[in-house]
């Protein structure tokens, strides 16, 4: 193949993403705007590129790639939902490449003339510009990874119908927010063909449609719909997401949610970590690894949470046992990992002091939860034990002290409390001023009231 020859015009500017949230953080994040001379299409195309906020922190990452379809709409809907769920963890942070239109849609993104089914070149021409000179481009220019997504709407929706057909293997996942598959009844036939005579379709295609939409729209989308159902392909997951309150324009703002969530749905368990067996929940990974192209892990902050509700919330040593096998394998080197130990032998054992707890020993914060537990229940010789232990793994530490000193004084013993609450003061004297002098007003209430008692 001849060697290309890109003009590039950039215009870099850094911006700031706005948290979405209250209470967040500011994060810059960089973003340009690219004027590219394109063989393919003969003309120069504008794309804008917005990267993650850790880009140039995490400098040994490669990033998916959004690629958007009628960037001049679409770009917002993308960019706003995508930072959202990535600042919530719910997603992965990647590369976004909006593709801003010229005026030509229906050129670019139809592969069929509407009214005579007559081929359109105009498409073909739009595909190899993707896959001979854009993805090439942002693979060479950016740390992107091979996992790319196409996503469009409407028209381009109908593109990325087109580009399943004619390119399976370009992008891993597809997102086609109401696609007029009704312009082109010959694209509806091309669709069953291609599903009858292929064997194998790799990846991800998500396709909506609003309830306040053109019937043909819908027509379209119960064609495809069926077509999928008919003809099954293994390795290819396939969302048709029907949102009764959208209409034609709406459904990309729904549709990039949806369509991220479900795409990464797989990257977490929940309710797995019950139902599935060990064996089970492992094999799910390795399924999900293959779909992405890349290892991917259970998160490790779920499987802190879900040790935590299967200890307090619904105590189970059986699940908790799994869990903490999932832990081990994943993360061998973890020091969380002693709080699914601590978690297991807890049921297991309880507040007995013939059982050894040393070689488990839980984050500091898991002892003085389950210590505050208890003595809101009115537990307190239990709640006691704990605090012995948080004492006992943590000596230099003030916290379990000052929680031993506010349990004794709650159980009337104040001479006890006194005594503990100086500990905590003198283990804490250097550090946070306010801290202290809540040590010194405590301390100077208790003895009050023992001189009290005693005048008494």
């Amino acid at each position: 193949m001849r060697q290309l020859t890109y003009t590039l015009f950039v215009v870099v500017c850094l911006i700031s993403w706005n948290a979405i949230s209250a209470g967040e953080t500011d994060q810059d994040v960089f973003s340009e705007q690219i004027e590219f001379k394109s063989i393919k299409l003969g003309e120069k195309r504008t794309f804008h590129i917005k990267l993650p906020a850790s880009y140039y922190t995490n400098t040994e990452k490669n990033y998916p790639v959004l690629y958007v379809l009628d960037g001049d709409r679409l770009k917002a809907f993308a960019e706003f939902t995508q930072g959202f769920l990535a600042s919530k963890q719910h997603i992965p942070e990647m590369i976004i490449v909006s593709i801003l239109n010229t005026g030509e849609r229906t050129r670019d993104f139809s592969p069929y003339f509407r009214y005579n089914n007559k081929e359109n070149s105009g498409a073909s021409h739009f595909l190899a510009f993707l896959k001979e000179e854009l993805v090439p481009l942002i693979s060479k220019t950016y740390r992107a990874s091979d996992y790319r997504i196409l996503a469009g709407h409407s028209k381009s929706g109908l593109f990325v119908y087109h580009s399943l057909i004619k390119e399976p293997e370009l992008y891993r996942a597809r997102f086609a927010f109401s696609p007029s598959l009704h312009h082109t009844p010959k694209l509806q036939q091309d669709l069953k063909d291609f599903l009858k005579s292929s064997s194998q379709i790799n990846g991800f295609l998500y396709t909506n449609v609003g309830g306040n939409e053109f019937f043909k729209i819908k027509d379209g989308f119960e064609f495809a719909k069926h077509s999928f159902s008919q003809y099954p392909k293994n390795g290819l997951r396939v969302i048709f997401d029907h949102n009764e309150y959208d209409g034609h324009q709406s459904t990309p703002n729904i549709g990039f949610h949806n369509a991220f969530k479900s795409l990464y749905q797989p990257h977490k368990l929940s309710s797995g970590y019950r139902t599935l067996s060990y064996s089970q929940i492992v094999a799910h990974f390795e399924d999900v690894s293959l779909e992405f192209g890349q290892s991917i892990f259970p998160g490790i902050s779920e499987l802190e949470s879900m040790q935590r509700y299967y200890f307090s919330t619904e105590p189970d040593v059986t699940v908790l046992k799994k869990i903490h096998r999932v832990m081990n394998y994943y993360y061998p080197n973890e020091e969380g990992n002693n709080n699914g130990l601590f978690y297991i032998n807890w049921l297991n054992n309880g507040a007995s002091t013939s059982f050894d707890y040393s070689q488990a020993k839980p984050d500091e914060s898991v002892l003085l939860d389950l210590a505050y537990t208890k003595a809101i229940k009115s537990d307190f010789n239990t709640a006691l034990f704990v605090i012995e232990l948080a004492i006992k793994s943590y000596p230099d530490s003030y916290k379990p002290i000052e929680y031993k000193a506010q349990l004794l004084e709650r159980m009337g013993d104040k001479k006890e409390a006194l005594l503990f609450y100086n500990k905590a003061l003198k283990l804490n004297s250097k550090k946070g001023a306010e801290l202290v002098e809540f040590y010194k007003r405590k301390i100077k209430q208790l003895k009050s009231n023992t001189v009290s008692r005693a005048s008494n």
